[in-house]
This record gives C-alpha cells, sequence and structure tokens, in this order.
C-alpha cells in the first residue's frame, strides 16, 4: 500500500538487476501504475513480456495499460491470452469478466467470475460483481443465490442490503427497497447510489 516509497526503492537498484529479474520488473511496473507513471509501467511490462514471453503478469498489466489509452481491442487480445498462459489464476479470470461486463459481454463476464470464483471462493468483490450483472441480466434467482452466499461469508453487509435493494427495485417490489437501501444507509449514509434509490423506493412505495 506504499507504491511511492517501493518505485523508490527499486529505482535506486542497479539497473541490470532490475532488468534481468521477472519478480523486479513486475513490481516496478504496478508501482508506476499506481502513481500513475504509464511510461515506466508500460517499459517494464514490455520488458517483463521480452524476458518472459508467457507471464501472465504482463498481460494483464499491458491490458489495463490499453483500456486506460482506451484501446479495448488490444486490451481483450491481453487478457486472452492472460488466461491462456495461467488459467489456474483467479486475477486473470476477473481481470477478463471486468473486461467483458465493460464491453458489454455480459453472458462472458458472468463465465468468467464464475470460473475465478470457482478458483477461490472467497473473492468476494468478483462474487458482488456478478450479483451486479446478473441483476442487470434480469436472473434475478441467480443472482439471490449470489446474495445469498455473499451474506453467509460476510453478514449483513452494506453490499449484501444495497444488492437485496436493487433486485427489489427491478421486480418493483418497492417497501422491500425502500428496506433493504435505508438499511444499507444506516452503514454507510454517504453513498449516493443508495441515497438516490432510496428516494426513488420511498416515492414509488407510497403512490
Amino acid at each position: 500500500d506504499q507504491p511511492e516509497a517501493l518505485l523508490e526503492r527499486l529505482q535506486a537498484l542497479d539497473p541490470a538487476t532490475i532488468g534481468s529479474s521477472a519478480a523486479l520488473l513486475g513490481l516496478r511496473a504496478r508501482a508506476a501504475v499506481e502513481v500513475g507513471d504509464l511510461t515506466q509501467a508500460t517499459r517494464d511490462f514490455e520488458a517483463l513480456r521480452t524476458l518472459e514471453p508467457d507471464s501472465a503478469v504482463a498481460q494483464v498489466g499491458l491490458a489495463r495499460l490499453a483500456m486506460a489509452a482506451g484501446d479495448l481491442e488490444s486490451a481483450g487480445e491481453h487478457l486472452e491470452a492472460a488466461v491462456r498462459m495461467s488459467p489456474e489464476d483467479p486475477l486473470n479470470w476477473s481481470a477478463l469478466a471486468e473486461w467483458r461486463r465493460y464491453t458489454g459481454q455480459l453472458d462472458g463476464a458472468t463465465d468468467a467470475y464464475r470460473r475465478a470464483l470457482e478458483l477461490d471462493s472467497s473473492r468476494l468483490p468478483d462474487r458482488y460483481q456478478l450479483a451486479v450483472v446478473l441483476i442487470g441480466m434480469r436472473d434475478f434467482d441467480a443472482a439471490r443465490q449470489q446474495v445469498k452466499t455473499l451474506r453467509e461469508k460476510t453478514g449483513d453487509v452494506f453490499a449484501v442490503h444495497y444488492l437485496r435493494g436493487l433486485i427489489s427495485l427491478r421486480t418493483a417490489d418497492w417497501s422491500a427497497a425502500r428496506s433493504s437501501f435505508e438499511a444499507a444507509l444506516t452503514m454507510n449514509p454517504r453513498q449516493v447510489q443508495a441515497q438516490y434509490y432510496a428516494g426513488v423506493s420511498r416515492k414509488r412505495s407510497s403512490t
């Protein structure tokens, strides 16, 4: 959580040491991304790919840089390559799911999120995002199952109430939506989307 300090330490090393070490190149590239030095990050991820042509870390890093530059096609190619290179790493499937969701490939996104969760069921952000995608696809039964599993792992946290609220909102169960969003706001009163949806559900439930 201290990318500036990490980058400073790595920059102080002998360049030859960095350039011959895949681990150090990957660390410096990711630290550079965190501090916004995309030129350094691109150079290091490319060097890492040259050093280790089968590096999924390099592919995912280059994909994120491509997305930041608006090159969605290249980002997808990098992520598909990362999954081929390291199919047992849930991080690669999660990144691919994010890209598919961003590009409107919702069925593909759900498949990738599920694969990430098969590999590591503790990935709660992936489970949350999968539920959101399923709600958007109006697959409410599958979404409810994901919310149920999330609740079993976390208890009645903000995300659980918020997702329940979204499902109720999309199914026009205004009273249930209002109750869920108000419960969510007791835990995070500054969350803007929850505030908005709570207002909508209050208005609809009172008419």
